[in-house]
């Protein structure tokens, strides 16, 4: 019997010591904007919509682990530095 499993959330997978950064989505006038959380997770990051109740990890990678995030003000761009220039 064969399995094909694709890694997609870490069940209580440990925040490594990176700063957690919070970002809110633009919303439409009269109504709320998603709130996220951003937070390193090893060398992969991820992303908590505290609004929704769900969490997702990013598809991409860095060498090693994340160091320090930065999130622009409408959490559209996110910038990590690895631990491996530090």
């Amino acid at each position: 019997m064969k399995f094909s499993y694709r890694l997609a959330r870490l069940c209580g997978s440990v925040h490594d010591g990176a700063n957690v950064v919070f970002a809110t989505l633009p919303a439409a006038p009269g109504e709320e904007g998603d709130e996220l959380l951003f937070s390193a997770v090893g060398n992969r990051v991820s992303v908590f919509e505290l609004t929704k109740h769900m969490s997702y990890t990013l598809p991409t990678e860095c060498r090693s682990d994340v160091a320090h995030l930065c999130v622009n003000r409408a959490g559209t761009l996110l910038i990590a530095f690895d631990c491996e220039v530090c």
